[in-house]
């Protein structure tokens, strides 16, 4: 059997003068109309070719686009955020404009009927239009105002101009009569997007701000089935489709990824562009696949795994779940089938994770007889297939087949989203091997740096938020670094050049006022900002601040954390004006350390003098003191401190520094002492904190007992403080001063995330959080001039760190601090 390269092919790209909103086709693709935000409607067609000599001129940005069935009519829809204002077009084939009309505020989606005859629309204003062709014009039937403040987005009419269905931002999914009546109310405050209807069962689907999509569902007694897919991807979902019978969904995200899913919400494939998809539009049976995206382009996909074709695998794998013990032979039939299936639709990604769920119903050794067999016959056709060369190296580590095991890790680090996993595994793969040096090489080249998708599409986001904003070094310096990565993304070279072209380097930099704006321009550059907008959409722009995870006072709590510290001399001095030139002792050399490294202590800082409440805190203990840096600032700040550290040297070296501090009565206090035998009686601080990768310094068997003796010294309602290295972390360095060597033990010492919650929930203790920093490659540190380490870098530092940690809450850092507070 001939096996694909994929479940997909890109037909092909249309590129546009400006980012893409939305797209509509018709049943079967041949028809496109694209809307795009530079004011432009193209209609193309199923060869990518434009249809019009020229795209239709429209008055403001196009956020919204509809096409009938029949290809006769074209419907648009324009925002302008300042002043308020929106209109509605309809086109013929032929490009020529019948009818428009301004309804007054921006308009964000229009839908058309099958045959053109009704046109409804949605806005921010919270209004639905619904409209009837007269002629060579539409008439208005109904304008009404759907509860909610925050925007209408999605709608959807039925084939016949009937019934609609619009989604309020804030307030849910309704489901409105032909004469404007709610006939049904989803009453949810999750955030949606845009919606759609599957032809033939009358479905809906609901885009979500919570990375995820709604399914509502006909049901006998017509009344209706509500079910959330499971969470897909790492930011809000935008643009939804769904084949006519439901089973396939096409889903569009801010995290720039198309994700093709079965009606469950399982991924099938993804596609990843270098910009914000805000619209899908597929076929009625799911063969073909149409997305408009922030990088200027319209993509058409052949899915190879279309409707059909799911119906298919579907009722063999419902067939595989079901069979009995005794049957073995149909079983092993039945596996072979579904490895078919898989490798002649390309899905073997999903084929895994499908096979790996039937272990609770099939024998666990045909399940795993079979994704080998799956994965083995995909990399035999398709040798760079890295996906399967990673998933194949876990199957044969779990074999303790360690040599084959490495080899596959070691080819699918070919593949940078995989490279720092797969060279990890490939080093645990060697030290069961006994291979020290091969080992030590894989985890040493795993740290390496590198920068992904996520990070470019972040520094992209700051870069035209900083330019937005007048900060025209930042922009720069921001744009620089990409295209340094990446010279073709997006258009981040234009942008750099016309910066540099209009902006000398003497400009004086503004002092940035409003972070609202700038938090929701890292959902994308085209996403309004607060300044950008008339007064009667900021509660729009208040609603989309929802979407990036930043809890809320986080930010201001921050910068009054950094102003205090700036205002502290002796932390200044420690940060800014470090001599790089002691040698002798290893303390001396933490104290003074690197640009990169000192950038990490100072966001460490911050992340957790933050959590500290003004007053809560009379007496605190730093484990592992080494040279006293946290009890010092603490006591700065009138606290009670006390320092312990196994080393002695250590501990003399941080009671020397007692004689040039400038206030000799509050200085701390040093104890030679152990983590797991701390030399305090119970109860006695408000505070411990174990800080800059100490923990991993105790070593696992330790860990439990030094978090137990942690919680012993400390009050009712007293706080931990744990700061360590986040192995996780795909650009993890450590710190400068330890060797290769070193960093190996450190990284073998250090708890997942995952684990040091475990360790604190099972201790007792409460309202445990965890939070990363260090979120960029420290490269950056030098390539955007953080390395002067002035107030202003510290602060860009910061920024950055929020930016990545609300865009992508997932991501791993390369460190985290852990607080957790005792019942």
């Amino acid at each position: 059997m001939k096996v694909p390269t994929g479940p997909f092919e890109e037909l092909w790209s249309h590129q546009c003068a400006g980012p893409v909103i939305s797209v509509s086709a018709t049943p079967n693709c041949s028809l496109i109309s694209a809307a795009s935000v530079n004011c432009d409607l193209h209609l193309l067609n199923e060869n990518g070719s434009e249809v019009w000599d020229r795209p239709a001129k429209l008055d403001n940005e196009g956020w919204a686009t509809s096409v009938s069935a029949d290809g006769r009519f074209i419907a648009v829809g324009t925002a302008s955020k300042k002043p308020a204002d929106g209109t509605v077009y309809v086109f013929d084939r032929n490009r020529t404009q019948i009818w428009s009309e301004a309804i007054g505020a921006p308009v964000w989606s229009v839908s058309l009927s099958a045959d053109g005859s009704y046109l409804a629309v949605s806005s921010w204003n919270n209004h639905v239009y619904k409209y009837k062709r007269s002629r060579e014009s539409y008439d208005l039937i109904f304008d009404v105002e759907l509860p909610g403040g925050s925007g209408l987005y999605g709608i959807k009419l039925a084939e016949d101009g009937r019934e609609l269905v619009v989604s309020s931002y804030d307030t849910g999914v309704f489901i409105l009569s032909e004469h404007g009546a709610v006939h049904k109310a989803i009453n949810l405050r999750d955030g949606f997007y845009n919606v759609s209807v599957a032809r033939n069962t009358g479905t809906i689907i609901a885009a979500m701000r919570d990375f995820s999509a709604l399914l509502i569902a006909k049901t006998d007694n017509d009344s209706q089935s509500v079910r959330k897919l499971p969470k897909i991807s790492s930011i809000a979902i935008c643009g939804v489709d769904i084949s006519d019978d439901g089973k396939l969904l096409g889903l569009g995200s801010f995290d720039g990824r198309l994700y093709i899913t079965d009606g469950a919400g399982r991924c099938l494939w993804r596609y990843e562009t270098d910009g914000e998809v805000w619209s899908v539009a597929m076929s009625g049976d799911g063969r073909l696949i149409c997305i408009g995206s922030g990088d200027q382009s319209v993509r058409l996909f052949f899915n190879r795994c279309t409707a059909s074709a799911l119906d298919e695998v579907r009722a063999v794998e419902d067939s595989l779940e079901c069979v009995h013990d005794n049957n073995e032979t149909w079983a092993n039939t039945l596996a072979d089938t579904l490895v078919a299936m898989y490798l002649r639709y390309g899905i073997v990604e999903y084929g895994v994770s499908r096979l790996m769920e039937f272990r609770e119903h099939v024998s666990r050794s045909l399940i795993r007889a079979t994704v080998k067999k799956l994965l083995r016959q995909d990399i035999e056709s398709n040798p760079t297939h890295y996906f399967s060369h990673l998933q194949l190296g876990d199957v044969l580590s779990s074999e303790n087949d360690h040599q084959a095991a490495a080899y596959h890790y070691q080819v699918a680090a070919s593949e940078p989203k995989y490279r720092s996993r797969a060279l990890n595994q490939a080093g645990e793969s060697f030290e069961k091997l006994k291979l020290k040096a091969a080992s030590f090489s894989c985890f040493r080249r795993a740290r390496e740096q590198h920068l992904d998708a996520d990070a470019k599409r972040v520094l992209f986001n700051l870069a035209h938020s900083y330019e937005g904003q007048g900060e025209w070094e930042e922009a720069i310096r921001h744009y620089q670094l990409l295209v340094s990565w990446d010279a073709r993304y997006r258009n981040a070279w234009s942008r750099m050049q016309n910066l540099i072209s209009h902006h000398r380097s003497t400009d004086v930099r503004p002092v940035r006022t409003e972070y609202a704006g700038g938090a929701v321009s890292l959902l994308g550059p085209d996403t309004p900002r607060q300044q950008e907008v008339d007064d009667l959409l900021l509660p729009v722009i208040a609603a989309r601040n929802s979407e990036v995870i930043e809890p809320p006072g986080l930010r201001a709590r921050l910068e009054q954390v950094v102003s205090a510290l700036a205002a502290d001399e002796e932390f200044i001095r420690g940060i800014t004006k470090a001599d790089l030139d002691y040698t002798t002792e290893m303390y001396m050399k933490y104290e003074y350390l690197l640009p990169e490294d000192e950038l990490k202590k100072f966001l460490e800082t911050v992340n957790s003098i933050s959590v500290i409440e003004d007053g809560a805190v009379a007496a605190s203990l730093d484990i592992g003191a080494a040279t006293g840096r946290y009890p010092s600032l603490l006591a700065r700040r009138g606290i009670k401190t006390f320092g312990v550290d196994r080393e002695y040297r250590a501990m003399s070296f941080a009671h020397s520094r007692k004689l040039s501090a400038s206030r000799y009565h509050d200085w701390p206090q040093f104890f030679v002492g152990d983590a797991v035998a701390l030399p305090a009686a119970g109860g006695s601080f408000d505070l411990v904190t174990c800080m800059m990768g100490t923990f991993a310094h105790i070593g696992r068997s330790q860990q439990s007992a030094a978090v137990k003796e942690m919680l012993r010294v400390l009050r009712p309602s007293g706080r931990i403080i744990i700061s360590t290295w986040d192995v996780e972390c795909e650009h993890l360095a450590f710190l400068s001063m330890y060797d290769e060597a070193q960093k190996e033990m450190i990284r073998q010492s250090s708890p997942r995330c995952d684990e040091i919650q475990a360790l604190l929930e099972e201790s007792g203790m409460k309202e445990i959080s965890v939070v990363h920093f260090c979120m960029l490659p420290q490269g950056v540190v030098y390539d955007l001039g953080l390395h002067k380490l002035d107030l202003g870098g510290l602060r860009m530092a910061l920024d950055i760190d929020l930016a990545v940690r609300a865009t992508f809450p997932a991501r791993h850092g390369e460190m985290y601090v852990a607080t957790a507070v005792k019942h």
